[in-house]
Order: structure tokens, then C-alpha cells, then sequence
């Protein structure tokens, strides 16, 4: 049902923003448990909320790129529509059985604590001080809805699967025009040949969020909105494995050689210094000569490489097909321990796997954090960081023309 919701986003070409879909499954929860406190038993009312608030929760999922078939399987749940009930319901039914009205309090609970997570990953609200991330919580909303519908006789996926049929979407009519969810940027999509053809390890379970630039928008006005969503990615992936945010550019204006490549990276990270929620600084203050820096947004280490048509195919950073997009990609230093932390691929074998199919990543006189960022062409360092001015006019020059080309 996940999958099927990110296509209808696709065709839709719009989707809810989290706040609208939380507003949604909250509007839902309380409607079954007005319901349930009237006492209205196996009304379409009841079923409609049901379908909606289980809906809702998925657009929730989407949303932040968050896949909920491993916290499923965490849960000892089967990720299926289609024989979730049976096994389901024997784990959640297990313990002390429970009311419909103590299971309708149930999920008005867990609601609460979704809500208090989006509303942190949203709009900054504290951190809530449980450890439980949106995909657990997710999880658990999902079986105590199960339970209801059973107790209730509802035959929730039949329900769900035709609520999809008669609204695609599942409720995208109530989004706003013009918003997709970061996983569904053009970025991210242009962004799949790399990801495909990268000989990392990580790189076909990474999940991503992109940011496309905007007609006739200049690299500062982009970086404004990007330093908004990298604030909110430093948020969500500090409970949620996601993996990185990429922004796409054209080639031939922002990334066609080494240098051209370095302004436009000095440029980006300068504005985004600025920008800085917790600690705005100039890029002329950064220590980026000290063998300790690292590129600090919003409290979390990002590591920012560059992945460019320049490259040549023995070069880690080729973009294989994509041969007129230049790519930036930041990945926060949390995703890194994660996947390091949960295998037993070392540094060492990412580095084997590379030079295995001939992309062997030389190091050549890298002495500093950044210059990995932008390698040079036969792996030599390249002070990409010392441009005179991060802001040079080229700045306010839009990134492709109003008619959209590039």
C-alpha cells in the first residue's frame, strides 16, 4: 500500500505536506473515537475513519521517505495487505484483551505521540523524550487499527484498497498544489543512474530526499530553501534512517570543470553557513585548513560530495548516464555510523569494492575533510574552498530560464 500511494503521488504530481496528513489522521482518530464513545457500531461512519486514519498514516510515511515494511518485520509483523490480518492480529491481541472503547483510547494515544514528532520534525517543536521513531510509531498505529477493525467487523483492507480505487491518491484532493514529497523530487530520480552504478554497498537500500531549484531561482535563493530542508532532515534522520538529501543542477552552467564545480560548491555552503540555525557564521570564519573541520549544519557533521559529468568512468564520482546534471549530495555523519554500525563492511572493503571495478579512490595529497568534497580529476587535492569571494555575481543568475530548460 506504500508503494501504491508513492505512485498515485507521481501521476498526481501533488501530495499532502505532513502537517495537512497529520491534520487528516487526526481528524480521523477523532472521529473513531466519537464513534466509539456514542456507541456507533459497524456505521459507515466508523469504517470511513478507519480507512482514512490508516491512510492518512501512510501519507505520514511517504512523506519523510520513511519505508515501513522494516519496522513491520522489527514488530514481528507481515508487511502484506493482503494477509495482514491473521497474523497480525494474533500479536497484537496477545496480553490481555482489550475494548473497543480502551482500543479506541489506544490509538488516540499513539496519535498524540505522532503528532509531537512531526510537530519536531516540522517546526522545531522540542524533541519528544521517548526514543521510539515516526516508522515504530507508525507500526504500532497501524496494528491497534487492525484490532478495532476486527473487533469492530470491519474489513479494513478491502476497505483501504477501495478508498485508493474511488479517490486516488487516497486523499491527495485535500493536498496542496505544488508540493511533493522530498523523496519524489526530480533530483532524486535523475540522481537513480548513480546510485545504481556506484559500487558502495549502501547506496541501493539509501533513502533520499532531493531538492529540485526553481525556475528563474539563483543559487543564494536556493540555498535558503535548502538550508530549511537540511535543517529538517537533520531533525527526521535523528530517528528515521534516511540517508542524505541531492540537489541536481545543469552541467554546463554549475558543474562543467573542476572549478566551475568549486564555485558553485563554495558559493552553496557559503550561503548555507549564513543560514545556519544554530550558529550562523561566515564562510571567511570556517577552519577549513584544520585537519578536525567538517562542514556543521544545525548541530550535525555533513559529509558533501560532488558528482559531476567531468569524471571519467574510473573515477568514483562519474554520474554514468546522467550526463548533463551536476550533482551535490549532503549526507549527514549519522547515516555513516548507522549503516557502519549495523554490517560489517568496514571503510577499508568500500574502499576494495571501488577499486575492484576500477573507480579506486587515490587520495592524493588529501590532507583535509574537504578535499573529498571535490576530488580532482586523477584523485589530486584541489583547494576548491580558497575562491577569493563565495559570492560572486554569477550568485544571482537564475539556474535554468523561465521556460524550464537548461
Amino acid at each position: 500500500m506504500q508503494s501504491a500511494v508513492g505512485r498515485d503521488t507521481l501521476v498526481q504530481r501533488y501530495s499532502p505536506d505532513p502537517l495537512a496528513a497529520l491534520m487528516k489522521l487526526y481528524d480521523a482518530v477523532q472521529g473513531i473515537r466519537e464513534s466509539e464513545s456514542r456507541g456507533l457500531k459497524n456505521t459507515p461512519f466508523l469504517e470511513s475513519a478507519l480507512g482514512k486514519a490508516y491512510l492518512a498514516s501512510l501519507w505520514l510515511a511517504e512523506e519523510y521517505g520513511i519505508a515501513l515494511r522494516p519496522a513491520y518485520r522489527r514488530a514481528g509483523l507481515r508487511p502484506s495487505i493482503t494477509d495482514m490480518e491473521d497474523r497480525n492480529l494474533q500479536q497484537t491481541q496477545s496480553g490481555k484483551p482489550r475494548s473497543r472503547l480502551e482500543s479506541a483510547a489506544d490509538i488516540e494515544v499513539l496519535a498524540q505521540q505522532i503528532a509531537r514528532l512531526v510537530g519536531h520534525f516540522e517546526i522545531g517543536l522540542d524533541e519528544p523524550d521517548d526514543s521510539e521513531g515516526l516508522a515504530d510509531l507508525l507500526t504500532a498505529f497501524h496494528r491497534h487499527l487492525l484490532l478495532l477493525a476486527a473487533i469492530g467487523d470491519v474489513d479494513l483492507p478491502s476497505l483501504i484498497r477501495d478508498q485508493c480505487r474511488n479517490q486516488p491518491g487516497g486523499g491527495a484532493s485535500l493536498s496542496r498544489r505544488g508540493w511533493l514529497s522530498p523523496q519524489q523530487a526530480r533530483s532524486v530520480r535523475q540522481f537513480a543512474p548513480v546510485i545504481s552504478g556506484t559500487h558502495c554497498p549502501f547506496a541501493p537500500a539509501a533513502q533520499l530526499w532531493g531538492l529540485d531549484p526553481s525556475p528563474n531561482e539563483s543559487i543564494d535563493d536556493l540555498a535558503r530553501r535548502l538550508g530549511n530542508e537540511l535543517a529538517r532532515l537533520v531533525r527526521v534522520s535523528s530517528r528515521e534512517a534516511l540517508d542524505g538529501l541531492v540537489v541536481a543542477f545543469p552541467a554546463h552552467r554549475f558543474g562543467s570543470t573542476v572549478e566551475t564545480a568549486g564555485v558553485t560548491l563554495q558559493r552553496l555552503l557559503a550561503r548555507l553557513l549564513l543560514a545556519d540555525p544554530l550558529e550562523p557564521r561566515s564562510w571567511e570564519h570556517e577552519s577549513i585548513r584544520d585537519r578536525s573541520w567538517r562542514f556543521r549544519f544545525n548541530g550535525e557533521d555533513f559529509f558533501v560530495p560532488i558528482f559531476a559529468p567531468f569524471y571519467p568512468p574510473n573515477h568514483p564520482r562519474f554520474t554514468y548516464s546522467a550526463r548533463e546534471t551536476a550533482f551535490v549530495l549532503f549526507q549527514p555523519n549519522v547515516s555513516f555510523h548507522r549503516h557502519l554500525g549495523a554490517s560489517k563492511i568496514t571503510r577499508a572493503v568500500i574502499r576494495t569494492q571501488f577499486a575492484d571495478g576500477l573507480q579506486e579512490y587515490e587520495d592524493r595529497g588529501y590532507h583535509l575533510e574537504a578535499h573529498r568534497f571535490l576530488p580532482g580529476l586523477s584523485g589530486q587535492a584541489v583547494d576548491w574552498f580558497d575562491t577569493p569571494s563565495p559570492f560572486p555575481a554569477a550568485s544571482e543568475m537564475p539556474i535554468q530560464s523561465g521556460d524550464g530548460t537548461r
